[in-house]
């Protein structure tokens, strides 16, 4: 939640200083108006050309997803049939900031963005969730829905093909290194941008 604040002041004044074409519009305390600005302003801002190595590290952040999803998949086709209850819950469906960053960095307009948002009660099933499992891509869910795991997934995980499983392990340090760096790179470049103004 902290960068969520620090991120949203940081563009705030930029998009009030530097007159990009959108303007920030909080109402009052609305969260919600609050946090519709601020995927309009990060889509303002990955829209500037020096954005181009955002874009290519969110093409390399898409493609380490899609490599890992077989394995991932596999897993879940074992284990989560059997399974009494349900992983899958509103609460890890939702887009952070840096999720918001990342697709719009692969081309995702704003409005398609709001359009993903789940606003249902956290504790119930996600409504992506279908009977034969997400029916949303890999490489656009959540981040957090993305890699979270119960207990008997990384068992089965870590008591499968050792090879399979190391695979896995260094596929998913280099996705969390790639989008660390690529949320760095956003936040230097708009820090650069504020300072600027």
């Amino acid at each position: 939640m902290a960068i969520s604040v620090r991120l949203y002041g940081q563009l705030s004044e930029l998009l009030v200083s530097s007159g990009c074409a959108y303007t920030l519009k909080c109402e009052g305390e609305g969260g919600e108006d609050r946090w519709n600005s601020l995927i309009y302003a990060v889509g303002d801002v990955a829209d500037m050309p020096r954005m181009s190595g955002l874009r290519e590290m969110a093409s390399q952040l898409s493609a380490k997803i899609a490599h890992v999803d077989p394995f991932i998949k596999s897993c879940n086709d074992e284990i989560c049939p059997q399974c009494e209850g349900v992983c899958c819950l509103n609460k890890f469906g939702c887009y952070d900031i840096g999720d918001v960053i990342y697709l719009v960095a692969l081309g995702w307009r704003p409005v398609e963005i709001l359009s993903f948002s789940n606003n249902a009660p956290e504790g119930l099933p996600c409504k992506y969730l279908s009977q034969s499992g997400c029916v949303i891509s890999r490489r656009v869910r959540p981040f957090r829905c993305n890699w979270f795991f119960c207990i008997p997934i990384i068992e089965h995980m870590e008591n499968g093909g050792k090879r399979a499983y190391r695979g896995f392990s260094r596929l998913f340090q280099e996705i969390i290194r790639l989008r660390k760096d690529m949320l760095d790179e956003f936040c230097a470049y708009t820090k650069v941008l504020s300072e600027s103004a």
